[in-house]
């Protein structure tokens, strides 16, 4: 089944927009309600009984082809296929026609349209999709026909068929029209997608773009009813507040983002106590009609109950508990009123325009960081527990800071630090680099290597590199951060400590470092201008980034693109890839789908079996099952899935490699979607294929287009499981000989085969006097 619309003020869904669904979480009758598939075979039926919500479209669904609605009724939330009020459960669709020349019937589940030349159009879930939804089954026969041709109200929805002379096309365009604090219960009228009336309080219309251009406009009043008390209309994503004027003979209308329409001021103190993070304020609103009685999060599920101890002070508290609710690794506090989010809480006043960490506490295995934002908002920041934030931990980081200061005054020796993935590795380029710096006797620089002592690599290296092995979190490596003169990496500059650091004085120090960017890999794949990537971009670029390694022209081009020049970059090839090599015993089929950061929140609060990354995970590992695959097949996921599925079954041991290193010597074959992982495969011989079944989604979601596609990509594409498994079988039974075309794309994409890329990075490192 798939999810088409929902209404987030009332429900949850476990996946997004267009994607598998199996279940409903209804946030106000707090249920939650499983779907099954076989009870969507074309009847209706009841879900939940005895509910205060009427006429109100909560979510529509497909199966199999049929078109469901989740809708209110009679005290019910009912499942059914029916909008032409066919049955006593249906949606009673009130359908208005505006030009006689068009006409309207019945049909089973719902209406058909059919306009003067015989064309037909039948009504379906778009008619609830706010905003334009375009369409080209409905023609104009004339100039003398009407711009809008019907109307379609179902509750607080109304829909409008009309057509637009500047694109010449049809559109249904759809409202959903509430309001807040309205007392004298005064109605809104949509004469058409673009003109609003107040009949109980004026004569005179009001055009939406009039509004969304001069932001007020002024009507008369038309002393039938004097509006008392200022309210607000919502329609759509638009807040228009509507305020008596002139001693109640105007009405004065303006348009602005809700928050601004009601906040004038608001300054919270903030603290932790035994059970969560309280904060105490004064808030003034833009009248003493309107009040805030929650705290909700981004998906506006309730957080808190607002205390007002007089007009202004409010008081609240979130709980830890209600911390799994949180599904983003940033989030806002939001204000709202019985359930209608109003604006972020805030400091309005504060002019530091500094990020401060306000509070920190570590619970359920998280590091939870209340936060004032740059834009002095209150923003609450979930990562995976940390000892950077204990209170030893932030001892220990404010005496690092003041030892590096005595040592500095000692020694101007230089000293460079080397590091991976969230220092968790030494299989990449940065130890390459490293390694080669240590053989090298005429260098008289400090360089130092940093690694979590849990890397099965640690043991080993601490042996044979001493105090130059930097254990992560330890006194010395918080030391030699402050004193690092240069970072030499193949990630960004914050790896050298965690994905993420919000302490402070650390990252300052981190940011301001130079750099020398190995990479992890080649960039050719994922989306250089999706909205993550944006912060690489040259000019918004926060790392003190010296040169970025790249392997072509192809992906110098990618760089030229986010506003790099050719002195930004060093054309020497990924050092990792000298000595990388298949194992002589390799056999195994590795599948790594490329990490998906919107789901990062739902990782981590533990709701892992809700990401799509789980499920794509779970699909392939059935395909190859079905296959009598499935004792080749190596999965090589995210840390936490990997624990997940070990934790569930000793039967995914051997089928699970968290180390992408590893998984790439023992791999002849390597599946990914958008993984540039890929080209080290194909570097040592792996056969390549890409699995893109997901694609339309990925792209949805990245916001932007890969520059990697069916034109480019040095491999086989497969759009589903079963297509993949062919693929599969086609590279074991061609022995994995990699076809010549796949070659011809690869050297594109990496120039270098000669092993001597380590050699060209330090010989640059050389010439700017790093080492």
């Amino acid at each position: 089944m798939k999810l088409l619309l929902i209404s987030k003020q009332y429900v949850n869904a476990n996946n997004e927009l267009n994607y598998e669904i199996d279940s409903l979480n209804f946030k106000r009758m707090n249920k939650q309600v499983s779907l099954e598939s076989s009870n969507f075979d074309g009847r209706e039926f009841v879900l939940i009984e005895h509910i205060k919500i009427e006429n109100t479209i909560l979510a529509i669904i497909e199966n199999e082809g049929i078109i469901y609605y989740i809708h209110c009724k009679k005290r019910q939330v009912i499942a059914t296929p029916y909008i032409n009020g066919f049955t006593d459960l249906s949606v009673d669709l009130k359908v208005e026609l505006k030009y006689e020349g068009y006409s309207i019937e019945k049909t089973k589940y719902s209406y058909v349209i059919k306009d003067t030349s015989g064309n037909e159009l039948e009504l379906n879930n778009e008619i609830f999709k706010k905003g334009v939804s375009e369409i080209e089954e409905l023609k104009r026969g004339t100039e003398e026909e009407p711009f809008i041709y019907l109307s379609i109200t179902y509750g607080k929805y109304i829909s409008f068929l009309e057509y637009t002379k500047k694109t010449d096309s049809f559109a249904f365009k759809t409202s959903f029209v509430t309001s807040l604090f309205n007392e004298q219960q005064i109605k809104t009228k949509l004469l058409s997608n673009n003109v609003i009336k107040l009949p109980a309080l004026s004569k005179q219309s009001v055009k939406k773009s009039d509004l969304h251009r001069d932001g007020e406009i002024i009507i008369l009043a038309n002393g039938k009813m004097q509006l008392q008390l200022p309210y607000v209309i919502l329609i759509n994503n638009r807040s228009f507040l509507v305020s008596p004027h002139n001693s109640g003979k105007e009405i004065k209308i303006n348009e602005n983002k809700i928050g601004e329409l009601l906040l004038l001021s608001s300054d919270f103190n903030v603290r932790q106590s035994e059970k969560g993070f309280v904060f105490v304020g004064k808030v003034q609103l833009t009248s003493d009609h309107f009040k805030v009685n929650q705290i909700v999060n981004k998906s506006g599920e309730l957080l808190a109950n607002v205390k007002m101890t007089d007009a202004h002070t409010m008081n609240f508290e979130i709980p830890f508990s209600k911390m799994s609710l949180f599904q983003d690794i940033h989030n806002p506090i939001i204000a709202a009123f019985n359930g209608k989010k109003l604006f972020r809480i805030q400091k309005t006043d504060s002019v530091d325009g500094q990020s401060k960490n306000l509070e920190i506490a570590n619970k359920a295995g998280s590091s939870l960081i209340l936060r004032l934002t740059v834009g002095n908002r209150f923003v609450i920041t979930v990562l995976e527990e940390s000892p950077i934030y204990t209170k030893s931990g932030m001892r220990k980081i404010n005496f690092a800071k003041k030892i590096a200061s005595l040592y500095r005054i000692f020694s101007r020796k230089k000293v460079n630090l080397y590091f991976e993935k969230n220092t968790s590795s030494a299989s990449e380029s940065g130890f390459a680099v490293f390694e080669a710096v240590k053989k090298d006797k005429s260098i008289q620089s400090t360089n130092r290597f940093v690694l979590d002592e849990q890397a099965a690599e640690y043991q080993g290296l601490k042996r044979k590199y001493g105090k130059d092995l930097i254990t992560r979190y330890s006194l010395r490596h918080y030391i030699n951060i402050f004193l690092a003169e240069h970072f030499i990496s193949s990630e960004l500059s914050n790896h050298v400590l965690a994905v993420r650091v919000f302490e402070p004085n650390l990252a300052k120090k981190i940011r301001s470092t130079p750099l020398y960017f190995l990479q992890h890999g080649i960039m050719f794949a994922k989306p250089i201008d999706n909205p993550m990537a944006i912060g690489f971009h040259k000019a918004s670029q926060t790392n003190n980034l010296i040169k970025t390694v790249i392997s072509s022209d192809l992906e110098a081009n990618e760089f030229y693109r986010m506003g790099y020049e050719d002195s930004d970059l060093m054309k020497t090839g990924l050092p990792k890839l000298d000595v990388a090599r298949l194992n002589d015993d390799a056999s195994r089929i590795a599948f790594m789908p490329t990490w998906r950061y919107w789901e990062e929140g739902q990782v981590a609060n533990g709701s892992l079996e809700k990401t799509t990354y789980y499920k794509v995970l779970i699909e392939v590992m059935e395909a190859f099952e079905k296959a009598g695959l499935l004792d080749r097949l190596l999965l090589v996921p995210h840390n936490k899935f990997a624990e997940f599925f070990t934790d569930q079954s000793d039967q995914y041991k051997d089928i699970i490699c968290t180390n992408p290193s590893e998984a790439l010597k023992q791999s002849v074959v390597f599946i990914t979607d958008y993984s540039s992982i890929i080209y080290d495969s194909i570097y040592r011989g792996g056969y390549p294929i890409f699995y893109w079944k997901e694609k339309d989604y990925l792209i949805k979601n990245y916001q932007a287009v890969p520059s990697l596609n069916e034109t480019n990509a040095p491999g086989k594409i497969a759009m589903d499981a079963d297509e993949l498994i062919a693929y599969v079988n086609e590279a074991i039974n061609s022995n994995y000989v990699i076809p010549s075309d796949i070659k011809e794309k690869y050297l594109k994409i990496n120039e270098f085969s000669d092993h001597g890329n380590t050699k060209r990075v330090l010989n640059q490192l050389k010439k700017d006097n790093v080492l």
